[in-house]
């Protein structure tokens, strides 16, 4: 299930002309947690996405964006929770 977050990843790779493969060991990360986040299946943390969004060269507003999009379906299923009760 691809998330908005995850489509803008795999586009902010694809754009980086970096290979997955290379940016996963630059990164040093798991590569199955990284096309977890590809896929949507998983979000990174923000220490995580700290870690990723400096290879890809994107803005300060971009930045900002991709950190909304990891917290906003947090807050989603908070709101959720508490309509439950």
């Amino acid at each position: 299930m691809e998330t908005t977050f995850s489509v803008m990843l795999s586009n902010m790779v694809e754009a980086s002309g970096i290979g997955k493969n290379s940016f996963i060991k630059d990164l040093q990360i798991d590569r199955s947690s990284f096309f977890k986040f590809l896929s949507g299946q998983r979000l990174p943390g923000e220490e995580q996405l700290g870690d990723i969004l400096p290879l890809l060269h994107i803005s300060a507003a971009t930045e900002e964006i991709c950190f909304r999009n990891i917290q906003e379906p947090e807050m989603e299923s908070e709101s959720t929770s508490a309509g439950k009760r």
